[in-house]
This record gives C-alpha cells, sequence and structure tokens, in this order.
C-alpha cells in the first residue's frame, strides 16, 4: 500500500499568472481637417495615419465622361477636365503633386505613399513620416502592426519562442517579450494533469503529488469520487480513496 496524504487545496488561480491575451492595434486616428494647402510651408509632420503606397504606374489619368463628376481629393473642386485616379481617389493633375511645400513634385510618373488624405513623393515620405519598425529600425511604408507601443514590419512582429510572424492574431507578453498563443500555452500556461487542458484564471484546482488538477479532474483512479479536501493514497502516480487504496 502507498503512502497516505490529504490533497493541498488551492481555490485560486495557478501561481504562475496568466498573460492577458492582446490583439495588435490599429493605426490611431488623425488629426482633423482637409489637405494642406498648396505652396510654401513647414516640411510634413506624422499624422499617425496608416500609409498606403502608390507603386509606379498605378496612377492613371482618364478623361471627363458623361457619369458623375469627379472631385478633387486635392482642393476640393469638381473636375471638368482630365483627371487622376489612384488609391480610390480622384484629383486635378496640376494637383496630383507631393504635399510636402518643400518638393511639390509631380507623382503621375513616379511611386508615391497616401497618408492622412495627402499624398507624398516616396524619397520625402521615407524622410518626413514613415515610422520605424522596433524589431529592424528600418522604415515602414505600406502595412504597419502596431503593437507594444512600438511600429513594426508585419515579418519582423514575431513569437519569441517559434519566431513565426504573429501578423495580427492574438498574442501574450511575458518579460515584455511577445509570443503566439500556442507557444504561451506550452511554456507558461498551467496544465491539469487530469484532462491534461489548461487551468485557466479563476479555476479551482488541486495540487497534489507534485501534480496540478482541476477540482473536478482530481478523482479515485477506481471509482471516480472527488478526492478533493479528502485523503487520498497515492500509488504508481495515481490516487486512491481509501476504500479503493489496497
Amino acid at each position: 500500500m502507498g503512502v497516505s496524504f490529504t490533497p493541498k487545496p488551492a481555490p485560486v488561480a495557478p501561481a504562475a499568472p496568466a498573460s492577458k491575451p492582446w490583439t495588435p492595434a490599429g493605426p490611431p486616428a488623425g488629426p482633423p481637417g482637409g489637405p494642406r494647402p498648396f505652396g510654401g510651408g513647414a516640411a510634413p509632420k506624422p499624422t499617425g495615419v496608416g500609409a498606403k503606397r502608390g507603386r509606379v504606374g498605378e496612377a492613371v489619368v482618364s478623361n471627363p465622361g458623361t457619369g458623375r463628376i469627379p472631385v478633387c481629393s486635392g482642393c476640393g473642386t469638381p473636375i471638368r477636365g482630365p483627371f487622376v485616379t489612384a488609391l480610390g481617389n480622384c484629383w486635378c493633375p496640376d494637383h496630383f503633386i507631393c504635399a510636402n511645400p518643400q518638393c511639390g513634385v509631380k507623382l503621375i510618373d513616379i511611386g508615391f505613399v497616401e497618408e492622412g488624405g495627402k499624398l507624398y513623393c516616396e524619397r520625402d515620405y521615407e524622410r518626413y513620416l514613415a515610422p520605424h519598425c522596433k524589431r529592424c529600425n528600418g522604415t515602414i511604408i505600406g502595412e504597419c502592426v502596431n503593437a507594444l507601443q512600438s511600429t513594426w514590419h508585419p515579418n519582423c512582429f514575431i513569437c519569441s519562442q517559434c519566431k513565426l510572424p504573429i501578423g495580427g492574431n492574438q498574442f501574450h507578453i511575458e518579460d515584455g517579450k511577445p509570443f503566439c498563443e500556442k507557444d504561451w500555452a506550452a511554456m507558461f500556461q498551467t496544465m491539469c494533469a487530469g484532462c491534461e487542458f489548461p487551468i485557466e484564471p479563476g479555476d479551482k484546482w488541486v495540487e497534489a503529488m507534485s501534480k496540478n488538477f482541476h477540482a473536478e479532474c482530481f478523482n479515485c483512479n477506481t471509482c471516480q469520487v472527488s478526492l478533493e479536501g479528502q485523503p487520498f493514497v497515492a500509488r504508481a502516480g495515481k490516487a486512491f480513496c481509501k476504500k479503493h487504496a489496497r
């Protein structure tokens, strides 16, 4: 016969604190107001609005048709003649230019970036506006992950264990490092030795035989009667009530 024990009750959550799952946040809202007036002025400053990249050849010049009259996204007036379409908006050809007052280069034949409703040439966007990646310190043009009070390239925001990109999925933080849900559960979450499912915060659980159990999973190996708070006998790594301990 094995040695008789009384399980140690643990009515609160496991000692290892569970990390709250997080989801990378989207870009914060930008400031109100329309496009900057054309002409001289200070160099542009980041708006906090997510950027959209337009590649060379993406902007198209069209002639007016018989349908709805387009409105210029730059000056806000109807366009009666040829107009430029790009990224779902329309512009007067003379207004499809870099919004940096110190630049003003025409964007029709070069790459460009839209941020906060304004257009910039790639050079000025990278110089004045582009956020930097927390991991590689490179400039970010296009898709950006905002997490842990920093900005990241999508492929740079990775799980600290498996090194795979987390993307827009939920993640957990331990010691300031992000972990995907799968690796966090394997490394930090307390598992029940009975059902092999996680013991969640707030679950009632039992510590016995150097293992952790949900309270409802700690039962006699023979008759399945609950052993929570009851004397039991440990034998070959299994728990038995007094009746079936022989």
